[in-house]
């Protein structure tokens, strides 16, 4: 695992032409605006089933803003770092990236080799199931829960927006064998049968 200040380069010894594809992507700025409701109901949800399933406690608690602050910083490391871990390798890989972009005020996790389109699907998921729907399932099952613990769930619920929407842009283009690669902010994807090397730009398998 390597952490990077700023946005990542991408790697330029790759190439993306033939028989790699984009994932078409909305603009950041189209992508939020989607992301955002997504984020919401995700939270809603949560909120409802920690309602209804487990007996919550002190719901009249109310953090203040500085320990509000330092466990939404909290939620966002762990977030970013079972990213990480989904990664193959166990984000023990150099491949695998954690980061922090100071003009987007940002962390991120990457992982800049190939990587399975279900695998992929994973990382995204990782961080949703094990803060957010893991503690819910706990608490139902031991008949247990309090409300800091189902605030972090919900607020996990909520930050995950990006990861939602990504996971659908997922199933959308790429089919259940693809193979996926990042390249900064871009990912691309190709089928599984071709050699990622012979389809390079020049050789003989790119030609039509």
């Amino acid at each position: 695992m390597r952490f990077h200040l700023g946005m990542i380069s991408g790697d330029s010894e790759h190439e993306f032409g033939f028989p790699w594809r984009p994932i078409r992507e909305p603009k950041p700025g189209v992508l939020m605006l989607i992301a955002i409701p997504v984020g919401i109901a995700s939270a809603v949800v949560l909120a409802i089933l920690w309602l209804y399933l487990t007996p919550l406690d002190d719901l009249s608690f109310q953090p203040s803003p500085i320990e509000f602050l330092f466990t939404l910083a909290g939620i966002i490391v762990v977030h970013e770092l079972l990213h990480a871990v989904a990664t193959p390798g166990a984000g023990l890989s150099d491949k695998t990236i954690v980061g922090f972009y100071p003009s987007r005020l940002s962390f991120y996790a990457a992982y800049t080799g190939e990587i399975t389109r279900n695998r992929y699907v994973a990382v995204f998921l990782v961080p949703l199931f094990v803060i957010s729907i893991l503690p819910l399932l706990f608490a139902l099952i031991g008949r247990f829960s309090w409300v800091e613990m189902a605030g972090i769930s919900i607020l996990n619920a909520l930050l995950s927006c990006g990861d939602l929407v990504g996971v659908t842009l997922i199933f959308f283009q790429i089919p259940r064998d693809g193979i996926v690669k990042n390249r900064g902010w871009r990912s691309y994807w190709r089928p599984p049968a071709i050699d990622a090397e012979q389809g390079a730009p020049g050789h003989p398998a790119a030609r039509p």
